[in-house]
């Protein structure tokens, strides 16, 4: 109930003036004093009437930091995803002919063994592989874009 009341007080805060209301973000507290000198004195100055509440929401940010994206670069362009890989939500670029699959690092399973083996069952041919892993930045960034 209580946050509730919070939550409506910050969207009749943020219909008056969509510059104001909370930011909530969760750091780890031995990153704080290097990341916070550099983000928040910018975000001071652009949102003036922001209010930066910092969390330590350890779980959410371990789990974030397991996050992974598998970038597979098609040696042709597909008319889209076959049937076959519609279980694997994949993101898909025809410009750059690239399927993008996202997987958690940190659990049981990734799915990658089986989505190549599907991949190769669908006659889809590859030319390149990459593995990207959340950063800490792009965590951060995530975190406010999911606030504002």
């Amino acid at each position: 109930m209580l946050r509730e009341t919070d939550t409506i007080r910050d969207i009749a805060r943020r219909a008056t003036d969509p510059d104001a209301g909370s930011l909530r973000v969760g750091l780890f507290p031995t990153l704080a004093p290097y990341l916070l000198p550099h983000v928040v004195p910018t975000l001071h100055e652009r949102f003036p009437k922001l209010e930066l509440l910092l969390v330590e929401e350890k779980e959410t940010l371990m789990q974030r930091m397991g996050q992974r994206q598998l970038r597979i670069e098609l040696m042709q362009p597909l008319d889209g995803i076959p049937e076959a890989l519609s279980h694997y939500d994949l993101d898909y670029s025809a410009d750059s002919q690239t399927l993008v699959y996202s997987y958690e690092a940190n659990g049981e399973r990734t799915g990658i063994a089986s989505l190549f083996a599907d991949l190769s069952k669908a006659g889809i041919i590859l030319r390149d592989i990459e593995t990207k892993q959340s950063s800490l930045e792009d965590i951060f960034v995530g975190l406010v874009e999911e606030k504002a």
